[in-house]
């Protein structure tokens, strides 16, 4: 599954691709993108403070239903702080959320139950894409060395593909919004 990394990189790209012809950098923008895109992972937080960060990790928050109330949600106070238009703010939110989800299908899981919980509540099974775009995350299951498990060769192999992957895509963009001024 991916990393941060490529989870904000995907956040990245559906920013500038959001901003259009008039495309100028709006770092808090960018950041709600960014931390938008790596909201399904906060469930590794509940299962920290139980012992096994894994406990609860691709379950409902890796689901469509999360992402959709999440978004309106978001959408909404969004709205409201920034004086911008709800609808059109939730479904980027909405899409920003579900690359997340897209990303996490197309990686590499080594954890039963292989997957995510994609159509929760409406059903608990797991999906997974049959062919993996991205590698998995070498971590521990045990909160007191999960931190420092992360930091690891594979881990940084694993992030580079995703630089590797995501980065021209950035940049196709980017160029392309610049073009277009």
């Amino acid at each position: 599954m991916p990393t941060p990394i490529g989870h904000s990189l995907a956040g990245y790209v559906l920013y500038a691709e959001r901003n259009g012809a008039n495309w100028q950098l709006d770092r808090l923008d960018l950041l709600l993108f960014m931390v938008f895109a790596n909201i399904p992972d906060l469930d590794f937080l509940p299962g920290f403070f139980a012992g096994n960060p894994n406990m609860y990790h691709h379950g409902m928050t890796h689901s469509i239903f999360f992402a959709l109330v999440v978004s309106i949600v978001v959408g909404v106070a969004y709205s409201i702080i920034r004086k911008k238009e709800m609808m059109k703010m939730s479904i980027i939110l909405f899409v920003t959320y579900a690359s997340h989800l897209l990303l996490d299908f197309l990686g590499k899981d080594t954890r039963q139950p292989f997957g995510e919980q994609l159509f929760w509540p409406f059903t608990s099974e797991y999906y997974i894409s049959p062919f993996a775009l991205f590698s998995d995350v070498h971590k521990a299951s045990h909160s007191d060395i999960f931190l420092k498990s992360l930091f690891n060769w594979h881990n940084l192999t694993t992030m580079a593909i995703e630089v590797a992957i995501l980065t021209p895509i950035l940049l196709l963009v980017l160029n392309r919004k610049k073009q277009s001024l």
